[in-house]
């Protein structure tokens, strides 16, 4: 008779997922049943099913994992316990869960063994009623409370106090949206990776933990789709940033889709695939690491600002969330 507990897994991150699943395999207590990259995917799979653990992200593409707990009751779906997980906590988040039965919100970065010591804890010694009512009460205790209220005001641009990011005017909207201090951003509209260096002296000049670096939307254009003239300036550029800074963690974020229209306009913004295969090559030669910015919303033409290649404010907490997942920071 298998007594195992069945567990679905809920992140925006393959990797993650695979780490958990990794390590809940190896406890004789859990098996995991699948797994889902976006709440939409999610909430297809376990439609009128039941559920003994359910492990969710709540910072995703296409639906959030709020968006999830909210959908639970009326596709049929039992859940007896629920671990969220998080790269930050704010008051809308908080709001969001309060009428939720979930037994622990787990802050991104986390080590693997957290999350299976806390499962371990809550099975063990948590016991929570069916409730047949559409709205369920949030199972947490005053501590728990305490230390989401703490971290509700904590804003995600900590994460990247010891970091540095360089862009184009995708990287620039951080600033202009407050979600990073202007100290750890270096971000201007038009720059390319032939025309950044200053931005690079100044980066030397700071000398940062941690880089993450944004071009390519500009360069398109500017190197008529050729991914590997683009190439050959992102590594002078990167070079540069290795010699001077040995010891800093250098990221480097793939372009984004742009909408139909946009490419409509400027037909070369079709190949930005190409300049992201071109960049994975790129970071396993330099053996830095590339990070895939391709999955992380739905890319409709309700994402993009009127320009069809800007994305609207959705995109950024989203999206600094990832790097700093990413990065571990």
């Amino acid at each position: 008779m298998n007594n195992k507990m069945n567990v679905y897994l809920v992140d925006d991150s393959m990797e993650m997922i695979h780490s958990m699943k990794e390590a809940l395999t190896k406890s004789d207590g859990y098996q995991v049943i699948g797994s889902a990259t976006n709440g939409e995917q999610c909430v297809n799979e376990l439609r009128g099913k039941h559920l003994d653990v359910l492990v969710l992200d709540l910072i995703m593409p296409k639906k959030d994992g709020i968006s999830v707990l909210h959908d639970l009751k009326k596709n049929h779906i039992q859940v007896d316990h629920i671990i969220c997980t998080t790269p930050f906590v704010n008051d809308l988040i908080v709001a969001g869960v309060q009428n939720y039965r979930i037994d622990y919100i787990l802050m991104k970065p986390f080590k693997i063994e957290q999350l299976c010591d806390k499962l371990n804890f809550i099975v063990g010694y948590t016991r929570k009623e069916h409730i047949s009512s559409n709205v369920v009460k949030v199972n947490l205790d005053d501590d728990e409370k305490e230390r989401l209220q703490k971290l509700s005001s904590q804003p995600l641009s900590l994460r990247f106090q010891n970091a540095l990011i360089m862009g184009d005017s995708l990287a620039e909207a951080f600033g202009d949206y407050q979600l990073v201090s202007s100290s750890n951003l270096l971000a201007t509209r038009g720059r390319r990776t032939d025309n950044i260096d200053q931005e690079i002296a100044t980066a030397i000049s700071l000398a940062p933990r941690t880089i993450f670096l944004s071009y390519g939307m500009n360069d398109l254009e500017y190197c008529r789709g050729n991914a590997q003239r683009f190439i050959r300036q992102y590594k002078k550029q990167i070079h540069k940033l290795k010699e001077a800074l040995p010891d800093t963690k250098i990221f480097i974020n793939s372009l984004i889709p742009m909408d139909a229209a946009a490419i409509a306009q400027i037909p070369v913004y079709a190949r930005y695939k190409e300049f992201n295969e071109a960049l994975k090559q790129m970071c396993e030669e330099e053996q830095i690491t590339y990070i895939d910015n391709t999955a992380l919303m739905d890319w409709s033409p309700a994402v993009y600002e009127i320009d069809g290649v800007h994305p609207q404010y959705s995109y950024y907490p989203i999206w600094l969330a990832h790097m700093a997942n990413e990065a571990g920071i």
